[in-house]
């Protein structure tokens, strides 16, 4: 039997002219990740998917890189367009706990 895991990306930086799928993480969303990476759950893992999302592929990179496992990129994976998602991503601009580029 298969066992799936399934993770969001770390945290990513909020750049309103771009378009989510762009978005990279930040600092604190590199270093969650190498935790992430670090632990032991990945041992036993055959390989890492992750969606064609820049942060995404970061996310999973770290776990890939750590492990020595194959990363596999697939679109399938994408992001779930939402009705309001424009009107989520404009919300996303005013939260002072979101960080947005400079």
């Amino acid at each position: 039997m298969a066992l799936v895991y399934l993770l969001r990306h770390a945290e990513s930086l909020v750049v309103p002219e771009s378009p989510p799928e762009a978005w990279e993480l930040t600092e604190r969303g590199h270093a969650d990740a190498r935790r992430l990476a670090a632990r032991t759950e990945w041992k036993d893992v055959g390989a890492i998917g992750s969606s064609e999302e820049v942060k995404s592929r970061q996310t999973a990179n770290e776990i890939s890189e750590r492990w020595g496992r194959p990363l596999v990129v697939d679109g399938r994976f994408g992001e779930v367009t939402r009705p309001w998602s424009r009107r989520h991503h404009r919300r996303h601009r005013r939260r002072p706990d979101v960080h947005r580029a400079a």
